[in-house]
């Protein structure tokens, strides 16, 4: 019976459809096969252990959730079995018939302990826990901040000191394998393309507008950040460097609660960087009513620079020049959110969502060119504002089916985005020639997506799951691009570089995928993905963007074979194949001016790529990772710089498709508890990269090795206090034809609870050694170009959170929002 139900269930279901191999068709029937035996084999799950549930809550029947569970056999105390409570306290354990010891503890809480005799299934019910006798502030939390899970990494924040004072982004750099700066570039593995989901709500913010959200983020109200490598088939196709999850916290019974903070630091010379970012939260709960709020602002000045130097190896030319830059950024978010409890097993839920981010960049450049001992000498002068706004709404509902975890979810959300740019800039030459140059380009960008999906989870067995959806997303975008110079005091367009520009694109998305347990506590995975996707471009510049109609097949597999009967060591085999598509800023047809001798290009003739992903993973200690990766891209992004057909003296920097690359990375993540009083957390990346790349028509690879790390330490002394420092490391590393020199950065800081724990101050140092930026090298032809980057300084910072609550404790649910959006060109992901 069970494989009937399997077999019909692939034929309908979303994640089976997601995750299958190049070979469509073939590999689909062999998909489907491999899903039938492993229905046949869940004939057998009935005659699996029996179940133990229960309840865990406080002395005044509040939940406790996330405590860990674990049931020792009384024969044979090697024999562990476990799992951690949900967020109503409940938990289930499968486990063999027998007498074992059960064993409940959470933070705050003396540990529950009885003895229990398993003959058939058993619910215990509510099992009470009481406050410890000995004060949190009186011991050291050992707990492991980060832990291993089949496909992932979990990184316990709200267990360790090291998030006071920190912000979402601090605490996201300090992840295995993640990478992020201050641009917002952000890789896991030192692959791009990562989608950041918080609560379930997939972040729609990229670049700046990304790192101004995390930075408004505090970590003390996140719960856990789980890293997932290498994404599956209930998550976008185009989720290329995997996903990001972020749990906040959850309070937990009824009445208001809430919290104000402030973080300020300033750089230690001149102010040449300064940033402060109060904000609020709020939490309400009555009855079956949930409601939640945020308001956060962020205000920062920042000034740098660089210097570049070019040299032209088939004639002599040579070209240096000196810029600088000054940044002034404000960033608003505005967070209203509210769900209720229809009954036990349903709910429905309502979010809103806006930011405000204007910013201002001043740049003042000097620039001397000489060729055949002729000088030329330019001044100029650049001003530009952009008016970045975003406002997403998000309903959803969710219905649990049944006591095993089978559950049906449906959400919805729009999204509005508007981005308006003004840049006007004037340059005046001196030298061989005499004049001057004034011209202003001021984009407009609108973007509107919606896109409604529904996930349906079937429980088959005790230790089975088939899960399933479908999605449909329509992201549209209107842009326009004029560009005009000054002359006899009109501006003049100049159509050559002006240019509107649409974009509708729809996705349709239906996934499946099949989980399952052995006798072994071997685990199984395997899922498949489709999607269609259909594109219409159009613009009236000279550059024509063909329509786009494609299906994919992205299939996923994921093999856990344990080494022990503990489970603390075990093996991880993974596959997965995903498309990273171009997004509507990078297809526009856009030309923008960046200094005197430098552009920046859109490309509408950009293809998507594809990746095929293998990893192996050795997971020691329930803690300690290693894992050994290879990733195979067809059509990679990477930025290339290019000599201007039409003026020699001019370079262009595009985003353009390279044939291939092959990524062979190894990546270890080590926790450790060093004493009572020192923990250590340290995440090792290094890779090998072959890039194979496209110079007039002549194919030429390049192979580089890199190395990324970060290490942090954090020392408990007294009962309130902590010390911590850490550091950053990245060698040079290679994107197209551009060459980026080493970076690193060291930061310490002092954290201190008082009135009860109701205020935390940090006071931390920034960039202990003053790294100021890095270099920039790209050669192409007979051109090398030199910039050396600078904009990071010493800097001092204090950080203030002050917590309050009227009433009892409450428990604040958050809307279910897995909608996303890439960025504005690459369609769905659930």
């Amino acid at each position: 019976m069970h494989s009937i139900k399997i077999i019909s269930y692939i034929c309908i279901t979303k994640q089976t459809l997601q995750k299958i191999i190049r070979h469509e068709k073939l590999f689909a029937a062999f998909i489907l096969c491999a899903f039938t035996s492993l229905g046949l084999s869940a004939r057998t799950q009935n005659d699996r252990p029996v179940t133990l549930k229960g309840h865990a809550v406080t002395e005044e029947k509040a939940p406790v959730d996330y405590a860990t569970v674990m049931l020792t056999a009384k024969a044979d105390s090697t024999k562990v079995y476990g799992s951690i409570t949900d967020e109503k306290g409940g938990f289930t354990v499968e486990m063999p018939k027998g007498s074992y010891r059960l064993k409940i503890s959470f933070m705050g809480y003396d540990s529950f302990e009885r003895e229990v005799n398993l003959a058939a299934d058993t619910d215990l019910g509510e099992l009470t826990m009481k406050p410890s006798s000995v004060m949190l502030d009186e011991v050291v939390v050992t707990a492991n901040m980060v832990t291993r899970e089949a496909d992932r990494f979990v990184v316990n924040v709200a267990a360790t000191p090291l998030s006071a004072g920190k912000t979402g982004k601090e605490m996201l750099a300090l992840s295995p394998g993640v990478w992020i700066t201050d641009k917002g570039d952000l890789s896991v593995n030192g692959r791009g393309g990562t989608q950041v989901i918080v609560n379930d709500r997939v972040l729609k913010e990229t670049g700046e507008e990304l790192v101004a959200y995390l930075e408004n983020l505090k970590a003390e109200d996140i719960l856990k950040i789980e890293v997932i490598p290498y994404a599956g088939a209930e998550y976008d196709a185009n989720a290329t460097g995997g996903v990001i999850k972020i749990t906040l916290k959850k309070q937990r019974e009824e009445g208001l609660e809430g919290a104000v903070s402030m973080r300020y630091y300033t750089s230690i010379v001149d102010q040449k960087a300064w940033n402060y970012q109060p904000s609020l939260n709020l939490n309400y709960k009555y009855n079956a009513l949930s409601l939640y709020s945020k308001v956060g602002y962020r205000r920062n000045n920042w000034t740098g620079g660089n210097m570049e130097s070019d040299r032209f190896l088939d004639r002599d030319r040579i070209m240096d020049a000196n810029t600088g830059m000054a940044h002034r950024q404000s960033h608003t978010t505005f967070q209203l959110g509210s769900v209720y409890d229809i009954n036990d097993k349903q709910s429905v839920g309502a979010e809103f969502n806006m930011t405000e981010n204007p910013y201002h960049n001043n740049t003042d450049g000097t620039a001397l060119a000489i060729e055949s001992g002729n000088s030329l000498t330019s001044q100029s002068l650049s001003r530009s504002t952009t008016d970045y706004s975003l406002m997403s709404f998000t309903a959803n509902y969710s219905l649990k089916l049944d006591t095993l975890g089978s559950t049906f979810k449906t959400v919805a959300n729009y999204t509005y985005r508007n981005k308006e740019d003004s840049v006007y800039y004037h340059t005046n030459y001196s030298g061989m020639m005499n004049y001057d140059s004034t011209s202003r380009y001021m984009p407009t960008a609108r973007y509107d997506m919606f896109a409604i999906r529904s996930d349906f989870d079937i429980a088959l067995s005790k230790s089975s799951k088939l899960a399933t959806g479908l999605k449909y997303q329509r992201n549209t975008m209107d842009n326009v691009n004029p560009y005009d110079y000054f002359k006899n005091d009109i501006w003049i367009p100049l159509p050559e570089r002006s240019s509107i520009n649409k974009y509708t694109e729809n996705i349709g998305a239906l996934y499946a995928s099949f989980s399952t347990k052995f006798r072994n506590n071997t685990s199984l995975l395997v899922g498949l993905r489709g999607e269609y996707t259909y594109a219409v471009p159009a613009t009236n510049s000279q550059y024509v963007s063909e329509r786009q109609k494609y299906f994919d097949l992205f299939p996923n597999a994921n093999l856990s074979i344990p080494l022990n009967k503990k489970q603390s060591q075990m093996i991880i085999l993974g596959y997965g194949r995903k498309i990273g598509r171009p997004s509507f800023w990078q297809l526009s047809p856009f030309r923008q001016q960046l200094s005197d001798y430098m552009f920046m290009e859109g490309n509408p003739k950009l293809k998507p790529s594809y990746t095929n992903d293998y990893t192996l993973t050795w997971v020691l200690f329930r803690k300690y990772t290693l894992t050994l990766g290879a990733q195979e891209v067809k059509d990679a992004f990477s930025i290339i710089v290019d000599t201007d057909p039409s003026d020699s003296n001019i370079q262009i920097a595009r985003q353009s498709n390279m044939p291939k690359r092959m990524n062979y990375n190894a990546s270890l993540s080590i926790p450790a508890q060093i004493t009572k009083w020192w923990m250590l957390n340290a995440n090792l990346n290094g890779s090998r990269n072959e890039n194979t790349l496209m110079q007039r028509d002549v194919p030429q690879k390049e192979i580089i090795f890199t190395f990324r790390g970060n290490m942090s330490n954090t020392f408990t002394f007294k009962k309130n206090y902590n010390f911590m420092i850490e550091a950053f490391y990245m060698s040079p590393s290679l994107e197209g034809n551009v060459r980026v020199g080493a970076f690193h950065m060291v930061n310490a800081g002092l954290k201190g609870n008082f009135f009860d724990k109701k205020l935390t101050a940090t006071f931390y140092v920034y960039n202990i050694f003053d790294m100021r930026g890095s270099t920039i090298t790209f050669q192409q032809d007979n051109t090398y170009t030199r910039f050396n980057q600078w904009g990071n300084y010493r800097s001092l910072g204090l950080s203030l959170r002050y917590s309050f609550q009227a009433g009892k404790k409450i428990r604040v649910k958050t809307v279910d929002g897995s909608e996303q959006d890439n960025g504005g060109g690459g369609g769905g992901g659930f």
